[in-house]
């Protein structure tokens, strides 16, 4: 081998090993070069297939869409296409009362919402549907369908119709029901209210707060007047109990519970039911009124102050469950110690008054209670007809036993039934009252000799 001129040997190596990494070089190069061109092409194929896949998931979700949107349209269209008025079912009118005439027209007019059907502005086919379902409206109403018919006859629309309904046979309720509005109100009988169970209370109360919201503004008041205007007409066993329930709910973390009892209809309706329920139930559970023996007491007992009572006094025995003051079985003391006692307290109602009337022997026992503890008696109300014949059968049925014992027959007019001034309009008599405290003391003295078997 020829070296060129000029090179030795250690050159000539030194440059065919330049050259060879030159070239090694180079093909590494073209190496990288080409796989990073096939790395891209693969990335852009990769980018178009989810360019791909983007548009076709939009289209069908734009052709879901579509299919929705138009069965809904479809559906709607076939609904009102379908719609049979045979085959609706509408509650009859009710024109009996005005509050059941107001309620026919809201739960008709409610329906016809429903059923997509305007009142006003129909077209033929609504104003047609309209007319059969006023027609249904009023067939059980002979004289609705008598005016219907003579009015319109086979003509009128739907809008008609029903107009002709509502001012005709609506209207004229509710205007004859609000001609004295504030003489319906003072002549309410506040005993529908508190005679019931609770639930009856409840159902009475709406019908009250209905004749109250039709009163004048000016003469309407708010709920917190009338609200007390109830409790005064209630007994005071009820507005004990009342005030118990309020209590309980104040316990239970309503402080406002007082507040809203006495100031808004909702919370008074749902705590006076309650309380009626309770007092109800403890008036089932309480004992029945003993027997009253010729005095008009219960058997071994007397008159407070007497000594025989129920109390522990002198002579006496335990309290056997009568009232812890008075030993009156009926008297609301006993159900409730913060109820005033018929016999001992200053601050009996009117309304107590009155339930004590109509009950004879135990008025008889709360007025003698009454004056043997040197208590003023009793402010009764006037009583009524039914009440004076109820006191004068006591009367005549006391005055029969006296006669039988032949403690009767002197002449004179006796009032053992009931004692002198039962109603506040007769005085008391001197003479008979020394004959009736004469009467009683050999009644006791009879007694007496009875227990010890002295003939």
């Amino acid at each position: 081998m020829m070296m060129p001129p000029g090179q030795t040997p250690f050159q000539m190596a030194q440059g065919d090993m330049s050259m060879k990494m030159m070239m090694d070089q180079f093909m590494q190069g073209f190496i990288q070069y080409a796989e990073q061109q096939k790395q891209n092409q693969q990335q852009y194929q990769q980018y178009q297939q989810q360019q791909q896949n983007q548009q076709q998931q939009t289209k069908q979700s734009n052709t879901k869409a579509e299919t929705v949107f138009e069965w809904g349209q479809e559906k709607e269209q076939r609904n009102e296409r379908t719609l049979d008025i045979s085959r609706v079912k509408v509650s009859p009118v009710d024109v009996s009362t005005a509050s059941k005439a107001q309620n026919s027209q809201y739960l008709f007019m409610g329906q016809l919402e429903e059923l997509k059907i305007p009142t006003s502005g129909c077209t033929a086919e609504q104003s047609k549907q309209l007319k059969q379902l006023v027609d249904k409206w009023g067939c059980e109403n002979e004289p609705i369908i008598t005016s219907l018919r003579n009015t319109f006859g086979t003509s009128g629309s739907g809008a008609e119709r029903l107009e002709h309904v509502v001012a005709n046979f609506i209207l004229p309720m509710q205007q004859q029901r609000d001609v004295d509005p504030e003489g319906e109100v003072a002549r309410y009988n506040y005993d529908k209210l508190l005679q019931g169970t609770g639930m009856d209370f409840h159902s009475e109360l709406l019908n009250f707060q209905e004749k109250i919201a039709r009163l004048p503004k000016g003469v309407r008041a708010d709920p917190a007047y009338w609200i007390n205007r109830i409790k005064e007409k209630a007994s005071d066993g009820l507005l004990a109990s009342f005030e118990r329930q309020v209590r309980e709910e104040v316990k239970t973390g309503n402080g406002g519970a007082q507040y809203d009892a006495d100031h808004e209809w909702t919370a008074f309706n749902r705590l006076m039911s309650k309380a009626i329920d309770v007092q109800k139930r403890r008036n089932a559970k309480a004992e029945p009124e003993p027997k009253l023996g010729p005095l008009g007491f219960a058997a071994h007992s007397g008159p407070p102050g007497l000594g025989a009572g129920g109390r522990q006094q002198p002579g006496g025995r335990p309290n056997t469950g009568g009232c812890v003051l008075c030993d009156g079985y009926k008297c609301p003391h006993k159900l409730d110690e913060d109820s005033p006692c018929d016999v001992y307290s200053a601050n009996v109602t009117q309304a107590r008054c009155k339930e004590i009337i109509d009950d004879p022997p135990y008025k008889l026992y709360v007025d003698t209670g009454r004056k043997r503890s040197n208590n003023y008696p009793l402010n009764y109300p006037q009583p009524t007809e039914m009440q004076k014949a109820k006191l004068r059968e006591y009367d005549q049925f006391k005055e029969n036993q006296r006669a039988a014992k032949g403690k009767g027959g002197n002449g004179r007019d006796t009032q053992m039934g009931r004692p002198p001034a039962t109603n506040a309009h007769v005085a008391p008599s001197t003479e008979q009252e020394k004959q009736d405290m004469l009467d009683q003391g050999l009644e006791m003295l009879q007694q007496m000799r009875n227990n010890f078997g002295v003939e």
